[in-house]
């Protein structure tokens, strides 16, 4: 994960399509969050259907532009909820104009957009236009632009650049591409990409896409050195297109050995690669001190750390966090998966890796470190004996494409052992709450951040766009 705060030619050449295979499997809106009240006003959390983004790029102007169109639903009457970071310059519920103004959390740990208008239950269709000025640049060539996403800061998915849900929602998205450039685009993304006009593109995501999801890269054709290549599951049969593109790398024999034996390894281990696709961007980022970050059948990382990133298309980006407060999950099993599995019978510390907060966004750093010795602790419990590799194994193939909570993790090792594991998440997971102040426990030092997941800031992004 990192965090931070065309005209083509006739041959198409530079469109690069990416399938994700569509799982049955997949919740639509998993734990919604709970309504909260400010004042006389009810503060709801809509379920988003469907989600289309048009995305205009104007080069003699040197601006982008996004117009959305959201269709959602309420189940209680109130003042629904979205996010985004950039004030809209227009915003219209059900065709009339309404305000959008920010509102904090009960708690004050993140912030929401609020449609500011009382809503009845029911179908209702939101209308937004934004500006897009994150990661956007114009050079003589064309434009580079890139969605790109981070877990380690608060509202920094999605609404980063384009009005969303949260990422316990799933969501069908549709982004239409305009450039009004007279230079050849390329377009990188991990959903059904397809001409629709001598400039235009339209790029389809899977329905169980949430806010943390998708990956958009765009760039003038021709930025990048690129090694494709496919590979053939020996669990499922099917092929696995792969794409790794850079700037600054031309031998790329090492990713793709890198690449083959860890889909190899881990579909073994748990089961069938989830998506039809994987992209990889090495943006040189051992150059700049930064880390990686993952999607769904993607990533932007280093060499030696696409190992790590592929695992989260399995635990992360396959079976996904619901909110942040889980976000400790694939990064624990991760790294211990790094660590080479191994087991611990104590722990040493108690420390906590969920807040009670329910509306936290980002994920506790902790999770690289502490959540990792967790896990290695649960596989090495004499008491309640469980084999993690096999339960993981399990837990890929009933929850995949489905956010869970810590919550959830707790019920499905109970199912999966036959021992009750509340106490011990109480303990360790959640900072015995009894005796310890979790909100000073939850934020580890920068010091100790995981050298693959380093915290950078916008200006970083740029420097890698």
């Amino acid at each position: 994960m990192i965090s931070f705060h065309n005209e083509g030619g006739i041959m198409y050449r530079f469109i690069f399509l990416l399938f994700l295979s569509f799982q049955t499997n997949a919740a639509d809106f998993v734990h919604p969050y709970p309504s909260f009240s400010e004042g006389e006003k009810l503060y709801t959390f809509p379920d988003f259907l469907n989600a289309h983004y048009y995305i205009s790029y104007d080069s003699e102007n040197k601006s982008a532009s996004i117009k959305a169109e959201i269709s959602f639903k309420t189940e209680e009457e109130g003042y629904p909820l979205f996010d985004l970071k950039e004030n809209p310059t227009r915003v219209e519920l059900d065709g009339k104009e309404i305000e959008t103004p920010l509102v904090d959390s009960p708690k004050k740990e993140t912030k929401f957009r609020v449609m500011n208008q009382l809503t009845s239950i029911g179908v209702h269709t939101l209308r937004v236009e934004v500006p897009l000025k994150f990661l956007l640049r114009y050079t003589d060539k064309g434009v580079d632009s890139a969605f790109w996403l981070a877990d380690l800061d608060d509202r920094s998915f999605l609404e980063n650049y384009i009005p969303s849900s949260f990422e316990n929602d799933s969501v069908e998205m549709i982004f239409d591409v305009s450039f009004k450039i007279s230079a050849d685009q390329q377009i990188f993304a991990n959903g059904e990409i397809e001409r629709t006009g001598d400039r235009d593109f339209r790029i389809t995501f899977p329905k169980e896409y949430t806010s943390s999801s998708v990956y958009y890269h765009t760039t003038p054709l021709g930025s990048f050195n690129e090694r494709r290549f496919e590979i053939k599951s020996k669990v499922s049969g099917k092929v696995i297109p792969v794409i790794v593109y850079s700037k600054t790398i031309s031998n790329f024999n090492s990713y793709e050995e890198s690449i083959r034996q860890t889909m190899d390894e881990l579909e073994a281990d748990y089961g069938p690669y989830l998506h039809s696709s994987f992209i990889v961007y090495d943006a040189d980022l051992s150059r700049w001190g930064l880390g990686g970050m993952e999607y769904c059948g993607a990533t932007v990382t280093n060499l030696w750390a696409v190992q790590h990133e592929l695992f989260h298309s399995f635990f992360g980006r396959g079976v996904m966090a619901a909110n942040g407060n889980s976000g400790w999950i694939d990064e624990a099993l991760a790294s211990w998966r790094d660590g080479g599995y191994f087991s611990n019978q104590n722990m040493r510390e108690r420390r906590a890796l969920v807040l009670d907060f329910p509306y936290v966004k980002k994920t506790n750093r902790l999770a690289y470190s502490y959540g990792k010795n967790f896990i290695s602790f649960l596989d090495g419990n004499t008491k309640m004996p469980i084999e993690m590799k096999l339960f993981m194994k399990s837990l890929y193939q009933k929850k995949s494409w489905t956010p869970i909570t810590t919550e959830d993790l707790i019920v499905e090792l109970d199912l999966f052992s036959g021992n009750s594991y509340q106490q011990l998440f109480d303990e360790y997971v959640y900072g015995n709450k009894s005796t310890l102040d979790a909100s000073e426990l939850w934020i580890e030092p920068n010091s100790s951040e995981h050298s693959i997941h380093r915290k950078i800031s916008g200006e970083d992004l740029y420097k890698i766009l």
